[in-house]
């Protein structure tokens, strides 16, 4: 049984988000990982670090079905008093993986996706609350994500209001058509369906990197990714992807 952290409406009141979050106890692994990533491999490889949105921070301290309900429903001034909560740790957490070496930063913003909200709830509830997110710190480093829901329909929406460019494409979305979006302006991700590689063949495998990579590799700009990778991938899978990628994937 889940043990939210909210679980009525009043502890929402009573949240607070610390001044500094590097002295609470739950950082100390992370900085410890983010201590060894930048001794073994900084300077040399990119530092990532996965961030929750604060529009999506709500689903984990309440649960998915009462932060649907607060969301949909109201009432509006606790869920905004939440969601600004969110979006005050999100922005003293963005800035603390920075200043620990993380320079890859990947937004989970499922909410940011016309999956998971109407066109006209993005533009007046989830729009504004990134801008809020990704005000202090900016974008240059930061790659938009929604949790592998297709978010095609609002990466020009992203680009003009949020200024990010790097955009990790679901594998729901057409690749393609996000590649024209995107252009040279930044950088297409495109991902491998690796929930279907749980019952793919290696040539299955190997066939859609390639297919990914004719797709994404004219004029550039392209990066070939997977998602969740479930345990349930079968290692030949994983090895043929890898393989086919350095095969079909390469720009020399």
């Amino acid at each position: 049984m889940e043990d939210f952290v909210i679980k009525t409406y009043d502890d929402i009141a009573k949240l607070d988000v610390p001044d500094d979050i590097t002295g609470h106890p739950a950082w100390e692994e992370t900085a410890k990982c983010l201590t060894i990533l930048r001794e073994e491999a900084g300077g040399k490889y990119p530092i990532c670090a996965y961030l929750t949105a604060s529009t999506t921070l709500p689903s984990l301290l309440m649960g998915m079905d009462k932060w649907l309900e607060l969301l949909l429903t109201g009432p509006d001034d606790v869920r905004d008093e939440l969601v600004r909560k969110c979006s005050d740790f999100f922005q003293k957490e963005i800035a603390a993986y920075r200043a620990a070496g993380a320079n890859v930063l990947i937004y989970s913003s499922p909410f940011g996706s016309p999956y998971f909200v109407d066109m006209k709830r993005f533009h007046n509830f989830s729009m504004p609350w990134m801008k809020r997110d990704m005000e202090p710190g900016g974008t240059a480093d930061v790659i938009y994500y929604c949790g592998m829901a297709p978010f095609n329909k609002v990466i020009e929406d992203v680009i003009q209001n949020l200024g990010i460019t790097t955009h990790y494409i679901s594998p729901q979305a057409d690749l393609a058509e996000a590649k024209s979006i995107i252009g040279t302006r930044g950088l297409t991700c495109g991902v491998i369906d690796d929930i279907k590689m749980i019952h793919w063949t290696a040539e299955e495998t190997r066939a859609e990197v390639k297919r990914l990579c004719e797709i994404g590799k004219p004029d550039a700009h392209f990066l070939l990714g997977n998602g969740v990778m479930p345990l349930e991938v079968p290692e030949k899978n994983i090895a043929a992807m890898i393989n086919a990628a350095f095969e079909y994937g390469s720009y020399l």
